[in-house]
């Protein structure tokens, strides 16, 4: 069986087919990432405002 070589520019389309699936993928996982983040951030955003508004109850009770 003869031996087959891939030619030089062969080679290289490949290594860069493979770099842009990579980067396509990378680019998914930063979107998926950036969600993650807006949610974490509405959470604690909404977990600051209950503690605000239990602290508001709080002092009132102590009011009375």
């Amino acid at each position: 069986m003869p031996v087959v070589t891939k030619k030089p520019i062969d080679v290289a389309q490949e290594s860069l087919t493979e770099v842009k699936l990579n980067v396509k993928t990378l680019k998914g996982d930063v979107s998926g990432l950036k969600q993650d983040i807006k949610e974490l951030k509405e959470m604690i955003m909404k977990l600051n405002r209950n503690i605000q508004e239990q602290n508001e109850v709080s002092k009132q009770g102590w009011l009375w």
